[in-house]
């Protein structure tokens, strides 16, 4: 099974489009979430 190197530029346009990394205090987006962040397939949540 492959794994995922990194994320790709139509991620970074989209994330651009949707106002990612941009406002000001509570109209602030983050950049990355915790979605965003690439795993080998294992998922545990709290």
């Amino acid at each position: 099974m492959s794994r995922k190197i990194g994320h790709t530029e139509a991620q970074y346009r989209k994330w651009i489009k949707e106002g990612r990394g941009a406002g000001d205090n509570q109209d602030y987006k983050l950049w990355l979430t915790v979605y965003d962040a690439l795993s080998d397939g294992r998922v545990h949540r709290l």
